[in-house]
């Protein structure tokens, strides 16, 4: 493996995690981080990155709020490897760009609809390759913020922004939850200004942010038409 081998020590507020044994597409990546300030972890196979993982595996997941932004660049062939994490994994969560020499298989456009952020043919024009990587920095500082507010939640704000979602009125809820409708309405005013959103398909659309990238998603029984968050 080249580039860092460990966070310790190191300030990177801007890091790529780079996957591919190509020396070339290293050197190319390497060229343009460095113009934009940025960091580049290089690993040569899974299992340089997943023994790289479980050695800083603490340091990465330790404080959500942290100010790093990190995004993910692999080649195609490691496709297998990454469906095979589980679910939540770390590296999941990541803006994923795949890269490959090849037109993109099958296997990467099924991915890019389940949540790749991008695929890149080989060779990649190193400015339009720059300005993807901009932009999956700020998908995932835009992620790391959706998270942050959802989490500073309490328990009861959590079960009321469920049952919201859902298409509860107050009373349901009042009635689910064993509390007065006042109460309810209490907790959804707190809820809806700790998200930060003014209306209920506001809140769903950064519930769906939220939950496609937090450990335990919370689980929708009959969520909102989408056809309200037009």
């Amino acid at each position: 493996m080249l580039g860092n081998m460990s966070l310790l020590g190191i300030n990177q507020n801007r890091v790529v995690f780079l996957l591919d044994d190509d020396l070339s597409t290293y050197k190319g990546i390497s060229r343009l981080c460095e113009r934009i300030s940025t960091n580049v972890s290089y690993f040569v196979g899974p299992n340089d990155l997943q023994d790289w993982f479980e050695r800083n595996e603490s340091q990465l997941t330790a404080d959500v709020a942290d100010n790093r932004v990190y995004c993910l660049i692999f080649d195609a062939k490691y496709l297998d490897f990454f469906q095979n994490l589980s679910p939540g994994h770390f590296l999941l969560k990541l803006p994923q760009i795949c890269i490959s020499r090849s037109a993109p298989p099958t296997k990467a456009y099924s991915l890019i609809k389940t949540g790749l952020f991008d695929f890149v043919e080989k060779p990649f024009e190193l400015n339009s390759m720059t300005t993807l990587i901009e932009k999956a920095f700020d998908r995932y500082q835009y992620t790391v913020i959706i998270n942050n507010k959802f989490t500073s939640l309490s328990k009861r704000e959590h079960e009321t922004c469920k049952l919201v979602i859902e298409g509860n009125t107050n009373k349901q809820i009042s009635n689910e939850l064993n509390i007065s409708i006042k109460t309810v309405k209490v907790h959804r005013a707190n809820l809806m200004r700790k998200v930060q959103v003014k209306s209920v398909p506001d809140l769903l659309r950064a519930f769906d942010n939220y939950s496609a990238h937090t450990k335990v998603p919370i689980e929708i029984k009959n969520a909102i038409p989408r056809r309200l968050c037009n």
